[in-house]
């Protein structure tokens, strides 16, 4: 009996002391384990847990960092404040996300590379394929599927700017200008504009993408070859021969600015010709002081001659052409030559020539403008690294977010069972040892 004393409480003793009282026990553990979850789960995962994106993206164009409107791409406009806005205003799904607190709390960044990528080499390589990594606190979204959502949108937005700003590109920019012309000739070289502008522009695509490219049906060498055929067969450089040797005007309220250029063309020539004298006069002049000096001042002087005279061709050439289109409106000056040669052509035709060209440049424009717009929608991409999309890094999962509690809760249990069980279970226990005692002494007496 005294050894059994002497050994103290055991643990069937704790054990039976703490679950004495299971109802308190379940109550102090189930209190615990629900409010450390929700505790866990509301406010600690969303301040620890991120989610990220890894995604890449490209357009045509993109090497030389331009969209095709002309407007400068730079990837940190994809969490630029204005960038998100739109994406949050574009759908009811995103009205509860908080930008401004999302902001102030650098709650979402973006950078080069796959997620965490620590190798310089890779980096490199990573910028070389366009590929980035956006990163953002979950604590501001809702849940998962907002955030998966929003993120998409977010990457998604610069690719649908690049088709949209293909409608901003002025494919016609010269066939417009040519239209507003109040003469043929500046008509004309707006004309020829527009089509040195197809061919470079189809030269530059068949360089990048090769003339097999297809686009909706058809290759580019083909558009090409259509191209160069219309042009090889309709010369607009005769059309302005045309105009220049029979003075069509297009615009009686133009003369006025043919007969300010012949004016001041008359005047040029006049200076000229006085310079060229003079030139001459020094010439002869250095001639007889010193035979030596000849060397470099004969070429010197002999060269601003041969300019001169050159740009006097050049200017009697002009105000031929002038005089012609000052006559259109007085037949009778005409000179014997000049009235042949407005015989020749036809006012009439040269007019319909011309439209028919203008008509058919406006054509051949719209189908490089269709194939310029098919080729960014085949060759512009954006995809994430991951089917999901998103990805979630830090936090705590349920299981442990409830597990945490759990064993809290069970602990706090045990201590608050035994901290008001055990003094009354140890002081029954004295009793119990007392009236042993007392019992195994009454029988020692009998």
């Amino acid at each position: 009996m005294e050894k059994e004393q002497e050994q103290g409480i055991t643990l069937l003793e704790i054990c039976k002391v703490i679950f004495s009282k299971w109802i308190r026990f379940l109550i102090i553990t189930l209190t615990v384990t629900i409010a450390g979850f929700l505790f866990i789960y509301l406010f600690m995962n969303p301040r620890s847990k991120t989610y990220y994106s890894t995604f890449y993206v490209d357009f045509p164009n993109m090497e030389n960092q331009k969209y095709p409107d002309g407007t400068l791409y730079n990837y940190l406009d994809f969490i630029s404040y204005n960038n998100l806005d739109d994406v949050k205003n574009s759908s009811d799904d995103f009205k509860s996300i908080d930008l401004d607190s999302l902001f102030a709390s650098n709650g979402i960044t973006i950078y080069y590379g796959t997620y965490k990528t620590e190798n310089k080499k890779d980096q490199e390589e990573t910028k070389k394929d366009h590929t980035y990594t956006i990163e953002v606190s979950s604590q501001f979204f809702q849940n998962k599927v907002q955030a998966r959502k929003f993120l998409k949108a977010v990457i998604e937005k610069p690719i649908k700017y690049v088709i949209s700003s293909l409608e901003q590109v002025k494919y016609d920019e010269f066939l417009v200008a040519s239209d507003r012309a109040n003469n043929y000739q500046t008509q004309i070289d707006y004309l020829k504009a527009q089509e040195n502008k197809l061919l470079s522009s189809v030269d530059s695509l068949i360089n990048k993408y090769t003339g097999e490219y297809i686009v909706n049906g058809t290759n580019l060498n083909s558009y090409r070859q259509t191209v160069e055929i219309f042009f090889k067969n309709n010369n607009i450089n005769d059309l302005k021969n045309q105009v220049e040797l029979a003075g069509y005007v297009k615009d009686t309220a133009y003369l006025p600015v043919y007969e300010s250029k012949e004016s001041a063309l008359k005047i040029e020539k006049i200076d000229n010709n006085k310079k060229i004298e003079a030139l001459k006069f020094q010439l002869d002049d250095l001639k007889k002081q010193d035979q030596q000096s000849l060397g470099v001042s004969y070429e010197k002087f002999n060269n601003s001659i041969a300019e001169l005279t050159l740009r006097n061709v050049d200017i009697d050439r002009e105000l031929t052409i002038l005089s012609r289109y000052l006559k259109t409106y007085n037949p009778d000056d005409y000179t014997e030559e000049e009235k042949a040669i407005v015989a020749t052509y036809s006012e009439d035709s040269f007019k319909e020539k011309l439209d028919e060209f203008r008509t058919e440049l406006g054509n051949l424009t719209t189908e490089l403008q269709n194939l310029e717009k098919g080729l960014y929608q085949n060759e512009s991409k954006v995809a994430t690294y991951d089917v999901s999309i998103i990805r979630t890094v830090g936090g705590r999962g349920l299981i442990t977010s409830a597990l945490i509690p759990l064993i809290a809760g069970f602990v706090l249990a045990c201590i608050v069972n035994l901290a008001f069980g055990m003094p009354k279970y140890l002081k029954e226990k004295k009793q119990k040892k007392e009236e042993l005692q007392l019992e195994g002494n009454i029988e020692e007496i009998k």
